[in-house]
């Protein structure tokens, strides 16, 4: 395999490790809910398309990649809409507000 696609691919993974991370952080750390979700959604997307943009690089099979191209439209479409149907959910009051959580202070 070309070592720049093999460097290119680490970067990737490299990167979407990160973005996971901060993801998972935010999610942790802020205390706003909707500030939660948008941690959520928008890091943890970029981070899972790092990830299997580097796997896609570094897998040979034309079959492996064909399905992590659909695993990736797949993720990148719903991922988006699950995050906005809770946040929209929790803004009408559908979901309580009262629910207890992780304590901030």
């Amino acid at each position: 395999m070309n070592v720049r696609i093999e460097f290119l691919a680490f970067i990737l993974l490299g990167a979407g490790c990160l973005f996971c991370f901060t993801a998972a952080l935010g999610i942790l750390r802020f205390k706003s809910s909707f500030v939660r979700i948008h941690a959520a959604s928008k890091a943890l997307t970029l981070g899972a398309f790092g990830i299997i943009s580097g796997i896609f690089l570094l897998d040979g099979s034309w079959p492996a990649r064909g399905k992590l191209l659909l695993i990736l439209v797949f993720f990148l479409v719903t991922n988006p809409i699950s995050s906005y149907s809770i946040a929209r959910a929790y803004y009408r009051g559908v979901i309580r507000h009262d629910v207890e959580g992780i304590d901030h202070e």
